[in-house]
Formats: structure tokens, C-alpha cells, sequence
């Protein structure tokens, strides 16, 4: 998802933001301000999920007991 989000639609929204001389002057209805409105929308979901990803899997981690003990030097081994 990260990926997708880098390289495909960070891009696509960086282009067609070019080509809006400027939000405030530009309607609301043009076919560049519709693009860009999608594509950010689709963004923010998609952040929002890597977010609650991220979220979820400190939670779950994070109980405060660790499942590796320390073996020697920076070696670690599960417990």
C-alpha cells in the first residue's frame, strides 16, 4: 500500500496539482480540481488505514513484556 501510495499516487496528484494555477482562483468544477479532490480523498483513506495499522500492531506489541531475551553481545533469541 505504501508503495502504491509513493510511487503512484503521490505522482499522479503532484501533476495534476501543476496544473492548477491556483485553488483559490481555479473553479470548483474544472476537471484538474475533480482529479485532485479524488485523489486526495483516496489518500486520506489510505493513510488513515496504514495509521490504524500502525496503531493496532503497538497495541498488540506493546503489552511491555518483551518476547526476545538478550544472548550475548546484541544477539537476541525468542524466549
Amino acid at each position: 500500500m505504501t508503495l502504491f501510495v509513493n510511487f503512484g499516487l503521490y505522482p499522479a496528484a503532484r501533476k495534476i496539482k501543476q496544473e492548477i494555477s491556483s485553488f483559490e482562483t481555479t473553479p470548483a468544477d474544472s476537471p484538474a480540481r475533480k482529479q485532485f479532490r479524488a485523489l486526495h480523498g483516496i489518500s486520506m483513506i489510505l493513510n488513515l488505514i496504514l495509521l490504524a495499522d500502525g496503531t493496532v500492531l503497538i497495541v498488540i506489541g506493546g503489552n511491555g513484556k518483551s518476547k526476545l531475551r538478550k544472548i550475548g553481545g546484541d544477539a537476541f533469541a525468542p524466549n
